[in-house]
């Protein structure tokens, strides 16, 4: 504590020396205060300050993108009549497609000649299908088998995009797969990617959201050199399709089939838990079902 006195009867120099002690107090208090406003709650002022100017919603999610369409096969042979029962479930077609399906000699690398013409796929507003065909007259059975099926692209199956394979199982004796005695052979196999352009195509995407703004980037391999991709953000998931929420911008493949785009979206509220999913399809233009067939599907999953 600073103390200053003076008497009655002191000198004209003793107060002088009381009032140099005035402002020396007077300095000393003005600097606590001066250092109490730079304390602990201005550093604070600042932090929430910056805290607000980073903005007050950041979420970040990705999402796998890999082949698409897929599913299943279920095949039955009877010795007795000779007659193949060939059951499909296919996921991740464009809704309300139609799709030849045939089983090739050879295998989906080296598909040959059509040896059974199967029943179409239709799908639903999901893009869910399913078949069952009754083929006559099939010798040797599955135990023999040196097959593939194929789900093509477009429904007249011309040459071209129509009549590109979009997903393939093989069905091969060798596997190991047959089951049953001479009497009856079964085999389940999973259709997946096949071996025609556009169809080894996988990738990521990442999505990141800063208050309502939402930044979205695709990174894809396995295209065709210089080929365009549409891609999009929909609502459901790749194994149940619902409709475009956000058309994100286009993937343009390099000379090595790498692409990648980036878009910038407003206004989005949240990146849900679960709900959405990122399609790429085959072609630039999605509008004909050869063009808008999915190449690549990833569902949406939040970071944390």
């Amino acid at each position: 504590m600073l103390s200053c006195t003076c008497g009655e009867g002191e000198s004209i120099e003793m107060k002088d020396s009381l009032r140099a002690c005035i402002v020396v107090a007077g300095s000393v208090m003005m600097g606590a205060l001066l250092l109490a406003s730079c304390g602990p709650s201005s550093t604070a002022s600042n932090q929430e300050k910056q805290k607000a100017s980073l903005g007050s919603n950041i979420a970040m999610a990705n999402a796998a993108l890999s082949h698409s369409p897929d599913g299943s096969a279920d095949l039955t042979w009877d010795a007795s009549n000779q007659k193949l029962v060939v059951k499909l479930q296919v996921i991740g077609l464009t809704p309300k497609s139609v799709h030849p399906v045939y089983i090739h000699a050879g295998t989906c690398r080296q598909p040959g000649a059509i040896k059974y013409a199967l029943v179409s796929l239709v799908a639903n507003v999901a893009g869910i299908a399913s078949s069952t065909s009754s083929v006559e007259h099939v010798a040797g059975g599955l135990a023999q088998a040196d097959w593939s099926i194929a789900i093509h692209n477009g429904a007249s199956g011309q040459p071209g995009t129509q009549s590109l394979i979009i997903s393939c199982a093989d069905v091969q004796s060798g596997g190991g797969k047959v089951q049953g005695g001479q009497g009856t052979q079964v085999m389940h196999v999973l259709l997946g990617a096949a071996s025609g352009p556009n169809q080894q195509a996988n990738g990521v995407a990442q999505l990141r959201l800063v208050d309502k703004g939402l930044t979205v980037s695709v990174t894809m391999t396995g295209l065709v050199p210089r080929s365009t991709h549409v891609a999009s953000i929909h609502t459901g998931s790749c194994e149940t399709q619902g409709g475009i929420i956000y058309t994100l911008k286009p993937i343009n493949a390099d000379a090595q089939g790498n692409g990648s785009s980036v878009t910038l979206l407003s206004g989005v509220e949240q990146l849900p838990a679960h709900g959405w999913y990122i399609n790429v399809r085959l072609a630039g233009n999605a509008v004909a079902q050869t063009g808008s067939q999915p190449i690549a599907c990833g569902n949406v999953q939040t970071a944390g």
